[in-house]
């Protein structure tokens, strides 16, 4: 392996396709991104699949052309991750049949109720999800209901394996991202027969599955020769898993007394554990709002809690009158300094319905000043932060660090509020990497193609246990 030897990872969101390239000692380089080509309706989105993989391939074309020029070979591996649910639907020659239903979508509500019917507490204790519209049983109930099509489906992927079996790879389903679908026995590790018998799919219609890090393929390039990509002939590819827990990689937060702090426009708050929680344990945790699956690291359990964070930080910020792409810059300082002189006392003032589309701020006193306004909105997604954390805890036992990542993670009154929640049992660390569901995925690709033995070998990025009022007092 030669030191300008380069890993690609690609991170297909639901905003972004992103894709970024890392050296073999894990530092990231280069990164572009373009829009995920999601087609609006009026129940949610839908995805050309053929219209995804072009936009795949731009940005692949856009990161080769901006790698140093060594010889051709040099990209020696490839990794995708990306969001879960959503899937590709092919016929008996591998062609796409249809749009992919976004896994937002609102299509397959009435079906997620009948799920829940049908399979009781069971769905749960099998899957580690609730029986929801997210799920994509629920979607291709749907489906079953409304279109001629499903008839001749004889291949499910995810979006990412998709990608990858454009790309040169065979048809597979990683783990973890199987583990979002309502179809997988999470503790086996195997598809559920009875919840693909009510769905009316059969084994062969399902994928082979594989751990995160398994290499598929190799990339074809002689297929994409119209768009530049020779340099990445042969590539070994791989698929990266679920983004959050494959971003929890790429932090280096492996280990299963610390949670990995995803707070960017959604915060996620992932954490490995080394077996399935029980039925019970699993209701806790659906109860409090915490989901449990397979994770990207191999044999390796996920407990996982999600909230808009950033979309509620994102709003309040607007209506007092910042934008925010200002986070972290000299203007909005003044405002986090003002904001800390009083985070632990907030009065009356309270956001309800903080995620909802029509959100309400009480308690609005006379003295009220977008400052105020400002604590609160941190006040409220750090308490529920702290909920969710609760919750992990209780199902997976006491945590000694969290570790943070994301834009939101450069407002410093935010930072000092997870500090003060976090208490001083737990250490928090500021995580010195810019996209780690990219580096997760690159990290993944090279334990394909051995570059590393194993991904808890991996290198880690650097983190700084970073005091939010010591940086404050800095500028």
């Amino acid at each position: 392996m030669t030191s300008n030897s380069w890993l690609i990872g690609i991170d297909i969101g639901t905003s972004r396709i992103k894709a970024g390239a890392i050296d073999t000692s894990g530092i990231e380089h280069f990164f572009v991104d373009a829009p995920t080509p999601w087609i609006q309706i009026p129940t949610g989105a839908e995805l050309d699949p053929s219209r995804l993989l072009d936009t795949v391939l731009g940005v692949l074309s856009e990161i080769t052309d901006r790698l140093p020029s060594v010889s051709d070979g040099d990209v020696v591996a490839l990794g995708i991750t990306g969001i879960a649910e959503t899937v590709v639907y092919l016929d008996s020659k591998d062609n796409p049949i249809m749009r992919s239903i976004a896994w937002h979508d609102s299509r397959g509500e009435d079906e997620a109720r009948e799920m829940a019917d049908v399979f009781g507490g069971l769905f749960s204790e099998k899957t580690g999800l609730p029986p929801s519209r997210l799920c994509t049983l629920a979607k291709w109930r749907w489906l079953c209901g409304h279109l001629d099509q499903p008839s001749s489906v004889a291949k499910i992927l995810g979006i990412a394996e998709w990608i990858a079996y454009r790309l040169g790879g065979g048809q597979v389903a990683e783990l973890s991202l199987a583990s979002r679908s309502g179809m997988l026995d999470v503790a086996a590790g195997e598809w559920w027969e009875e919840a693909l018998e009510w769905g009316d799919l059969s084994l062969r219609v399902m994928p082979e599955l594989v751990t995160a890090g398994t290499a598929i393929g190799n990339f074809d390039g002689a297929r994409y020769a119209e768009y530049g990509l020779n340099r990445l002939n042969g590539a070994i590819l791989t698929i990266g898993g679920h983004d959050h827990s494959c971003g929890a990689v790429g932090a280096g937060v492996i280990d299963n007394n610390e949670v990995f702090d995803s707070c960017g426009t959604a915060e996620a708050l992932i954490r490995a554990t080394c077996k399935m929680p029980d039925g019970d344990a699993i209701g806790v945790a659906l109860a409090g709002h915490v989901t449990v699956g397979r994770h990207a690291l191999p044999g390796r359990f996920v407990l996982l809690g999600a909230q808009r964070a950033g979309l509620v930080l994102g709003r309040i910020l607007k209506l007092i009158g910042y934008g925010t792409e200002e986070i972290g810059s000299d203007r909005m300082s003044l405002l986090e300094r003002d904001a800390l002189d009083g985070l632990d006392d907030i009065g009356e003032l309270k956001i309800l319905n903080a995620e909802s589309n029509l959100a309400s701020i009480t308690g609005i006193g006379w003295d009220a000043t977008p400052v105020h306004i400002w604590r609160a909105a941190v006040s409220t997604v750090t308490n529920r932060m702290y909920e969710l954390l609760n919750t992990i805890s209780e199902i997976g036992g006491p945590i000694d660090r969290i570790a943070v990542s994301g834009g939101w993670s450069r407002s410093l009154a935010l930072r000092a509020a997870k500090e003060k929640v976090a208490g001083s049992a737990i250490t928090v660390d500021y995580l010195d990497v810019e996209e780690p569901g990219i580096r997760g995925a690159a990290l993944f690709a090279g334990c394909a193609a051995s570059v590393f033995d194993d991904i808890s070998n991996a290198p880690r990025p650097a983190s700084v246990s970073s005091s939010a009022r010591d940086n404050l007092s800095k500028r």
